[in-house]
């Protein structure tokens, strides 16, 4: 589990079935692999569940934003921010992220003129944290918001080393990590609420996404939020769509590479639906390869390798007792990769998810964003911004990857390239 928690979990579920015990040294988990049960755990039953110890560890900075929060406040904040997540409010922050992905461009741009290769990677995680500083705080911020995805890189790399750590320092002992992190709390603290102070002085309309949260109101009961609960919404959207958005793309990048032909039928499409224009919302049905190519790589690679959830009371899932109390892990990774779900499931084949192919597949076979009640807010965004940057970087450039250099799975807090994607980029 520690070497390589990937592969040990597929031989898990493959070797011992769809509900498998694991002891892990003072804790048993229970490792779940089956659409039908993972249903079970996030829709059937899921009061008889909470998020559990994993995400007790990020409340330090996450606070209760929604990937925390549970029971009343949960639903309550879930009401409150659904509908300025929908497809067609999202839309309107097409041009922002356009925008951003030009920016990303012209970066790169440089870059590919200098001998180094580029590491992709750093790269598409630099420009998702652009993106969504773009959609929230828009252009119009007066507020110094220097460092502040400097400081929130330190404090997810701090989270993550919490999370997989076996031994858990309390985040009150003046250690060098422990340390490091709090200044970066302080500079998320100072940055959000400065901004949030701005703009509820402001008599400004700015058509982003800080906007709108500040003006939604709980549908039952007429209420906003105050500036306490949109810091945390603000740090958990930070969370749920930097980092798991720029593997993802670093996934899809390093796939195409791998495959020319499909990068030659993506950069087609491209071309073809945008030719020399910046996307907007309504070009997104007409980039079905692109779309496609990022849903496979989140496929294969998933940002939410595993799931966990803590069972409140006992359970029965799929005929086996489990006590309350008990972690399990639903083992999304191996279910994309089982043959039982997927034709030749480590074949890179974007096609399959083309509406004509996808219709049959079971809708819990595919968890890329979750499911269930809890399921990513930010979907829509993320494809949104995934099938843009693919579109629009495909057409300014051709990806080859630098020979030799070996890409794998990383499976921290999100499934990341380890030692980055290193490419040469070539304008066209």
């Amino acid at each position: 589990m520690l070497r390589d928690p990937l592969g040990a979990l597929g031989a898990y579920a493959r070797e011992h079935g769809d509900v498998v015990r694991v002891p892990l040294g003072p804790r048993t988990v229970y490792l779940v692999a089956h659409p039908d049960l993972i249903k079970h755990v996030l829709v059937d039953h899921a009061q008889h569940y909470s998020k559990g110890r994993t995400w007790e560890k990020t409340r330090s900075y996450l606070g209760d934003g929604l990937a925390t929060a549970e029971g009343e406040l949960w639903r309550r904040q879930r009401r409150l921010m659904q509908p300025q997540f929908h497809r067609d409010a999202i839309g309107g922050l097409a041009v922002l992220i356009a925008r951003t992905i030009d920016q990303t461009i012209a970066r790169l741009d440089e870059r590919a003129r200098a001998p180094e290769p580029v590491d992709l990677a750093a790269e598409l995680m630099r420009m998702t944290l652009a993106v969504l500083a773009s959609a929230l705080f828009g252009g119009a911020v007066k507020t110094d918001v220097t460092g502040f995805t400097q400081a929130f890189q330190v404090a997810l790399e701090h989270t993550t080393a919490r999370v997989l750590s076996p031994i858990d320092i309390p985040d009150f002992l003046p250690t060098p990590g422990n340390l490091r992190f709090k200044r970066a709390r302080a500079t998320l603290d100072r940055v959000v609420l400065g901004v949030l102070q701005e703009r509820r002085h402001s008599k400004e309309q700015t058509p982003d996404l800080l906007g709108m949260l500040i003006a939604a109101t709980d549908p039952q009961t007429g209420e906003g939020m105050g500036d306490g609960q949109l810091r945390d919404e603000i740090i958990t959207l930070f969370l749920g769509g930097s980092e798991t958005s720029a593997n993802a793309l670093a996934w899809a990048f390093y796939l195409l590479a791998k495959h020319p032909e499909m990068e030659a039928r993506v950069r087609q499409e491209a071309e073809q639906v945008l030719g020399d224009r910046p996307p907007s919302l309504e070009d997104l049905p007409r980039l079905r390869l692109c779309t496609a190519v990022f849903e496979e790589s989140m496929r294969l690679y998933p940002q939410n390798w595993v799931m966990s959830r803590d069972t409140i009371e006992a359970d029965v899932i799929g005929g086996f007792h489990v006590p309350g109390r008990a972690t399990v892990f639903l083992g999304v990774h191996a279910m994309h990769r089982d043959a039982r779900f997927w034709d030749s499931p480590e074949t890179f084949d974007p096609e399959r998810f083309l509406p004509e192919r996808a219709a049959d597949r079971h809708p819990f076979a595919y968890l890329p964003f979750g499911g269930g009640q809890r399921k990513c807010i930010g979907n829509h965004f993320a494809l949104l911004e995934g099938t843009f940057a693919l579109a629009m970087i495909l057409r300014a450039f051709a990806v080859e990857l630098v020979p030799g250099h070996e890409v794998t799975a990383d499976a921290k807090f999100n499934l990341r390239p380890k030692n980055g994607v290193l490419a040469r980029l070539t304008r066209r």
